[in-house]
């Protein structure tokens, strides 16, 4: 009853509004499980009373936003779930050239605008020590993923997989991109557009340093933007990603879902499926990215000597700033030594038909030797 609870009151949907909310429940034609219904009110009467907030927003911001301009060469961060991106994230946030979202704005992005210290204040009674899939911190300084706005603020984003698991492939769609439907492409960019824009209002016109594992997919999308973005991907071993993936996926399917929780055998050829799609997609169109402005680095690289790839990223990148940011880097490292990565143990057999599945991937990254 306790986690219940607590899932209820963190639940990414309460602090969107009451308009994203309705249109959700009316695309998934008001499918909620019996055991859901609680959360599902909850969220409602939520909404309900952050209405006026996303309604004054929009009266006194809504002209600034739309005239708002953006940095042309943010940097984004690429991989999938589970392969250090949030670590990467972190550490590169230390660096003051950049301007990046957190919990703030992920969880308040229809409203943020208005009251923001407030906010602020709210947000850091409320939110939890530690992430619930991985135990690793949550500060109010630390960047959070924008998808998470996305999904706050609009219909259109791949977090609502885990809350309308029924319709968890079309909202996967968002993610690899290029299945949607070209009307689907314009309004996902316009959306994401505009959640740029409030930022930029709010943080002045600096370079963005993004994090979402779905932009692993959408790269055309973003050249499209940004046709001067960097980008940085990070790869680690499939199978241990597959591992520490599969915790993730249950530990927030079953805290968000308001539908049925996947079966076990399903989830598991769901999220293999995923894994597949995704980085078909990356590979599809990584090439398109100008020389200079891509970076691709190794997990297990990383963790050995994050300093040291962080000086090659920049280097690479050709990114200002190392050398100024550098004691920040050092700092927050050192913060992190005592950090223990959750261990994720499967069976050997299980283990052995995921490396086989997924041996075109660990072949190309040499982790086939």
């Amino acid at each position: 009853m306790i986690k219940y609870f607590r899932d209820m009151t963190i639940h990414y949907l309460s602090t969107s509004n009451l308009i994203t909310w309705i249109k959700l429940l009316w695309k998934n034609k008001f499918r909620i499980s019996l055991r859901a219904i609680p959360k599902a009110i909850y969220i409602t009467l939520c909404n309900i009373l952050t209405l006026p907030l996303y309604l004054l927003e929009q009266l006194i911001f809504g002209r600034r936003v739309h005239k708002a301009e953006l940095h042309p060469e943010p940097v984004f961060i690429l991989g999938h779930w589970r392969s250090g991106t949030t670590f990467l994230h972190n550490l590169m946030s230390r660096d003051p050239q950049f301007a990046w979202m957190n919990i703030v704005h992920i969880f308040a992005s229809s409203y943020f605008l208005i009251g923001y210290p407030v906010l602020r204040r709210l947000a850091k009674i409320m939110m939890p020590k530690k992430r619930p899939m991985d135990s690793i911190d949550l500060k109010l300084d630390y960047p959070q993923e924008e998808e998470y706005a996305m999904g706050n603020f609009t219909t259109r984003s791949t977090n609502h997989m885990m809350t309308f698991t029924h319709s968890r492939d079309q909202y996967m769609d968002y993610c690899l991109y290029e299945p949607l439907p070209e009307i689907e492409k314009r309004k996902w960019k316009r959306d994401y557009i505009y959640i740029l824009k409030k930022l930029a209002v709010q943080a002045g016109y600096k370079p963005f340093l993004l994090k979402s594992p779905p932009n692993t997919c959408r790269i055309a999308a973003l050249l499209e933007i940004f046709p001067k973005a960097r980008f940085i991907h990070i790869y680690r071993n499939p199978v241990n990603v597959y591992a520490s993936t599969r915790g993730m996926y249950h530990n927030l399917f079953s805290m968000c879902t308001l539908q049925d929780e996947v079966p076990e055998e399903e989830a598991k050829e769901f999220q293999l499926n995923i894994y597949e799609k995704f980085y078909e997609r990356y590979f599809a169109e990584k090439d398109l990215i100008p020389e200079g402005q891509l970076v691709e680095l190794r997990y297990e690289d990383f963790i050995q000597d994050p300093l040291g790839q962080l000086d090659s990223i920049y280097s690479g990148l050709k990114l200002p700033g190392f050398a100024e940011a550098k004691p920040r880097f050092v700092e927050y490292i050192a913060s992190q030594r005592k950090y223990k990565r959750n261990s994720h143990e499967f069976a050997s057999e299980e283990k052995a038909g995921v490396a086989k599945r997924l041996a075109s991937f660990m072949r190309r990254w040499g982790y086939l030797r």
